[in-house]
């Protein structure tokens, strides 16, 4: 109450403006009271903190009710529009970090506590989040160009170079209007090292590849990344070499958790480890593809580890596994005894650190392994022990990025039977 008169009006604030410029008459005492952040004299962040105190007590207070509050008190302190976050007259991404930061209860300036309650309900929470990136300004990960008349969107690059999920909205809010992602521009995505998924929606139609050097994924490692396309099949304004040799899938769409594995989630993390099919006879076709990442009650989750003996015996009806790049353990009999697969597929696995003892054991018609240089330790400390142990030797052979690394790897790590190895190529030699 800085003018003392026993009420909470929009005079109190007109006493803080008068005096910032010049024209108030604050007595002393008037002053202490107004000078709200304490830091010895009356500024425009006192009145923003007045505001703000009226804004959270409109129910309480029979002086200001929420029309008069945003009829008469927000225009004295330059606030013309919720969303506007920093009264600039625009929606931009200024705007999308001022949210940010005051959402996580670190707000420049109180008044962002007023702009940014864009649902109106005193509290700046997620739900103002929600709103904010549906119908004032999206936060977009990457760069782009506006068709301003078809409300469209080419995206061009990627902000965080480093980012391993790049996932693509089918539509993005920009200045309050909606546009459609219609096209990826050329190398919008090299100098991505560390992507291991793309996601695509079926709004884009249109993907340079007349040459391999003009695709948006031009330099990437295709050994490492997969695209994975909402798009039932390939849209006809995809160039001839639109993937630049990576790895694709058409159809796809993130699965539940539940749908297809027994797990072990970690609701810190974030992440899944996997303990064995829901049902084995979901899992059949000559490729299997393992995703990065699952939906567990609607939350997204990556997978990490897959335990002791997950899929024993599971997987006798597939030809082909293809293991997830964010995979960073296997297990000890992870996928023995798989006696149809022929080949595990771990070039993706750049995270992997370890391999369990007997992981891919007793697979007689598997030909094919291939280990990351990021594998630091294998076990087996016996011949028995051996992740490819009574493979069939004529048929199975190892690829290593690198050469087997002292006492982490287990001396026979390799050992088809008592005596022999599996024929094995190191890369880095």
């Amino acid at each position: 109450d800085i003018n003392g008169d026993g009420r909470y009006t929009e005079d109190d604030i007109r006493e803080i403006y008068d005096e910032l410029v010049g024209m108030g008459s604050m007595t002393a005492y008037e002053k202490e009271f107004a000078d709200l952040n304490g830091n010895g004299k009356i500024d425009a962040e006192d009145g923003n903190i007045l505001a703000y105190g009226f804004y959270k007590n409109v129910s309480t207070n029979p002086d200001c009710d929420l029309e008069t509050f945003w009829g008469t008190i927000c225009p004295l302190i330059s606030i013309y529009a919720p969303g506007d976050i920093n009264c600039d007259g625009k929606y931009d991404e200024m705007d999308v970090r001022l949210l940010k930061q005051t959402i996580e209860g670190k707000p420049l300036s109180y008044r962002f506590y007023i702009t940014g309650d864009v649902n109106r309900d005193t509290v700046v929470d997620e739900k103002d989040w929600d709103i904010y990136m549906k119908q004032y300004m999206s936060d977009i990960p990457f760069t782009y160009t506006l068709d301003s008349v078809a409300k469209t969107m080419t995206i061009t690059g990627v902000k965080d170079k480093n980012a391993e999920f790049l996932d693509i909205a089918s539509s993005y809010c920009v200045n309050g209007q909606t546009y459609s992602v219609t096209a990826l521009g050329q190398k919008a995505f090299t100098g991505c090292d560390n992507v291991m998924t793309i996601y695509i929606p079926e709004t884009v139609v249109t993907i340079p590849g007349t040459r391999k050097e003009y695709s948006p994924f031009y330099g990437l490692d295709s050994s490492r990344v997969k695209i994975n396309c909402e798009a039932a099949s390939v849209p006809s304004g995809f160039g001839w070499n639109w993937n630049a040799g990576i790895m694709y899938e058409f159809g796809y769409e993130m699965k539940n958790a539940e749908d297809y594995f027994t797990f072990i989630a970690d609701e810190t993390g974030r992440t899944l480890t996997l303990t064995g099919l829901k049902d084995k006879w979901h899992v059949k076709g000559d490729n299997v593809y393992m995703d990065e990442r699952y939906l567990v009650n609607g939350e997204e989750y990556t997978v990490a580890k897959i335990a002791d003996e997950a899929f024993y015996g599971e997987w006798c009806s597939c030809d082909n596994i293809y293991l997830p790049a964010t995979l960073e353990e296997i297990g000890s009999s992870a996928f023995e005894y798989n006696v149809g697969v022929e080949y595990v597929d771990l070039t993706r696995c750049r995270k992997l650190k370890k391999i369990g003892s007997r992981a891919f054991a007793e697979n007689c018609y598997m030909e094919g392994l291939y280990i990351t240089a990021g594998v630091t330790v294998i076990e087996a400390d016996t011949p028995e022990d051996s992740i490819v142990w009574n493979c069939d030797i004529c048929r199975m052979y190892i690829v290593a990025e690198t050469s087997e690394t002292g006492n982490t790897w287990g001396r026979y790590w390799n050992y088809i039977d008592g005596e022999n190895r599996a024929d094995t190529l190191y890369t880095m030699d």
